[in-house]
C-alpha cells in the first residue's frame, strides 16, 4: 500500500467517524477539546469553591443522585482545598459525552485518589457543555458525602450555641423581657412624665444648665443589677424598682443626686453621685451597685 492510499484511507476512516459524530480525546483538535475546557473550568471552580463558575457548568436539567441543579450547584461549589482532577479521556456522541479522570481531594487530612469513569456531560442550546449526570461511583458517593458534611456543620452550630450559653451563663446575663420596657429603647423621653421623675426643685440643686435624663427620675437605690455585657464597649441591664428593665453604659446619668456612670466591669457599676455639704455646695462620691450573684439550682 502506497503512503498516498494509505493516507486516503485514513481520511476517510476519521471523515465516517466524524459523520457518526464520534470522537476519541486523543489529544487532537474537536467537540473533545470543548468539553476538556468546561471539565477544567468546573474543577478549578470546585477547588475554589465558586458558586459562580459551577452554576455555569452544570446543566438545569441536572437531576440525579436525589439532587437538581441547585442542589447539585451548592454541593459542588463546597470549598475542596487540594482538589485536582486529571481528564484521562473523553468519548464524544453527538450532543452527550462520557468523561473518564483521575481525582485527588483531600478527605479527613489525607489525600485520596479515585479513578471516576462514565461521567455524563451534555452540549447545550447555547453550544456549551455541561454536567448532566454524575459517574455511577458518585451517584451513591456524593449524597452520602453531603449527608456526613451536613452533620458535622449541624454539631459544630450546636457546640458554637452551647459556647455561648456557657459564657453568658458565667457572666449572669439574665433578662426577662416579659411585661417590662423595651431596654433597647431610648433612655432620654422629652417632655416624659413619670412616676418618680425629678420634680424642678431637684432639677435646680446641681448641675445646672445640664438637660436631665430620665433615670435621673428615679433614686439610685432603686436599681438593682440583671447583667453586665461586653460587645463593642461596656453596658449594663437594669431592673427598676417598678419592675422595668433599662440599659445603661458609661457616661450616662442616673439617680435624683446627678450621679453620672463612670465605669462598668464584670461585676459591678461605678457611680459618681453629688451631695449637698453644709456649706449649700456640692461634694463628688462613688456608689457602686454590685452585681448579685448567681443562684445555683441544684
Amino acid at each position: 500500500m502506497t503512503k498516498t492510499l494509505k493516507l486516503i484511507l485514513a481520511g476517510a476512516i476519521v471523515a465516517v467517524l466524524a459523520g457518526a459524530g464520534l470522537y476519541f480525546y486523543l489529544g487532537a483538535a474537536g467537540p473533545q477539546d470543548e468539553v476538556a475546557k468546561a471539565f477544567n473550568e468546573l474543577s478549578a471552580g470546585m477547588a475554589g469553591g465558586s458558586k459562580a463558575i459551577v452554576s455555569g457548568l452544570v446543566s438545569k436539567k441536572f437531576n440525579d443522585a436525589g439532587l437538581n441543579f441547585t442542589s447539585a450547584t451548592e454541593e459542588l461549589s463546597v470549598k475542596r482545598p487540594g482538589y485536582r482532577a486529571d481528564l484521562d479521556g473523553v468519548v464524544v456522541t453527538g450532543p452527550k459525552a462520557e468523561l473518564t479522570y483521575t481525582r485527588k481531594v483531600v478527605e479527613d487530612k489525607k489525600l485520596v485518589t479515585s479513578i471516576i469513569t462514565k461521567e455524563e456531560w451534555v452540549r447545550e442550546d447555547d453550544g456549551k457543555w455541561r454536567l448532566s449526570r454524575f459517574s455511577p461511583s458518585d451517584r451513591t458517593g456524593v449524597p452520602e458525602k453531603m449527608r456526613q458534611r451536613k452533620e458535622r456543620e449541624a454539631a459544630l452550630k450546636a457546640g458554637l450555641a452551647a459556647s455561648a450559653a456557657q459564657k453568658a451563663a458565667a457572666m449572669n446575663v439574665v433578662y426577662t423581657p416579659a411585661g417590662k420596657r423595651d431596654p433597647f429603647e431610648s433612655l432620654i423621653l422629652e417632655g416624659k412624665v413619670e412616676e418618680g421623675e425629678v420634680s424642678a426643685e431637684d432639677a435646680k440643686k446641681c448641675d445646672l444648665g445640664r438637660k436631665r435624663e430620665f433615670l435621673e427620675g428615679f433614686d439610685l437605690s432603686s436599681f438593682k443589677i440583671g447583667g453586665i455585657v461586653f460587645s463593642n464597649g461596656a453596658y449594663a441591664l437594669l431592673e427598676g424598682g417598678n419592675g422595668n428593665g433599662y440599659t445603661v453604659r458609661p457616661g450616662m446619668h442616673i439617680g435624683r443626686r446627678c450621679g453620672k456612670i463612670t465605669d462598668i466591669t464584670q461585676e459591678k457599676i461605678v457611680v459618681e453621685e453629688k451631695f449637698m455639704n453644709l456649706r449649700g455646695g456640692f461634694e463628688t462620691r462613688e456608689t457602686v451597685l454590685t452585681l448579685r450573684p448567681a443562684v445555683k439550682v441544684e
